[in-house]
């Protein structure tokens, strides 16, 4: 998944990360919460996909 600015009209963030109850810990779950704003529907629904993919790999 890529974050950041991904073309001219595509940006995508991780607006909140949540998981694990102490520091310097593997976490056994990680809750990432993102976003991804285009001018363009077409790059758009292909940002969400990467997000939704992620979500499950």
């Amino acid at each position: 998944m890529n974050i950041g600015r991904i073309d001219h009209e595509t940006t995508a963030n991780i607006g909140t990360a949540k998981g694990g109850l102490a520091t310097n810990i593997v976490m056994p779950d990680l809750v990432l919460e993102c976003e991804a704003r285009s001018l363009s529907d077409e790059k758009l629904q292909k940002q969400t996909s990467k997000e939704r993919k992620a979500n499950y790999e």
